[in-house]
């Protein structure tokens, strides 16, 4: 079960959002991400590896003997395989050195979302656009973890292409600024939690 945040942004800003929009998955990869904000810790290769392997157990794709095998690492990356996600969370959002990276406010909206997130219609979940989505989600940049915006925005024309006008999903697909594992946009279209 997932332990209660204390009073604090992250606690604030999923409050906001109402019930139901937080799950471990969500929690861990915005933990990674924040993560890879630290330039000095990504460019260590065990902790990038720590990070990947992050994002792999919370898409549920992890090697349990590789799991083991980071346990001894230091506490700032072991951050991404924290048992519990939601103390992770929190943890690179209220502690130094994690807090005062920039680009806290951005990853917090860019995995959870905005406070109205559209509904996706089953129509617009055709082969091709499971494809791309599947296939922006999985062919990210290595070392920052960023979503590749060309995906992105061939993702968008196909989207539009089965009817899906929404302009909050399409300016997000859209938009210029870092996008990561755990995009609320990539997670709807996906149906992922």
């Amino acid at each position: 079960m997932t332990r209660p945040f204390g009073n604090n942004v992250l606690q604030q800003f999923l409050q906001r959002l109402g019930p139901g929009r937080s799950s471990p998955r969500k929690l861990r990869l915005y933990a990674c991400a924040r993560l890879r904000c630290s330039s000095k810790l990504i460019r260590a290769q065990a902790s990038l590896r720590a990070v990947q392997l992050g994002e792999r157990l919370a898409d549920g794709q992890h090697d349990p003997a590789e799991l083991r095998n980071f346990r001894s690492l230091w506490q700032d990356v072991w951050l991404a395989l924290h048992p519990d996600a939601a103390v992770a969370a929190l943890q690179v959002t209220e502690e130094r050195p994690w807090r005062d990276l920039p680009g806290g406010l951005h990853l917090l909206t860019e995995v959870f979302g905005p406070e109205q997130i559209p509904d996706v219609l089953p129509s617009w979940r055709t082969p091709a656009v499971l494809s791309l989505a599947c296939a922006a989600y999985d062919e990210r940049a290595p070392l920052s973890g960023a979503l590749r915006r060309d995906r992105l925005l061939v993702l968008a024309d196909a989207l539009l292409d089965v009817g899906c006008a929404d302009a909050v999903i399409q300016g997000h697909l859209r938009r210029k600024r870092k996008h990561v594992a755990g995009c609320w946009c990539l997670d709807r279209i996906l149906e992922r939690c």
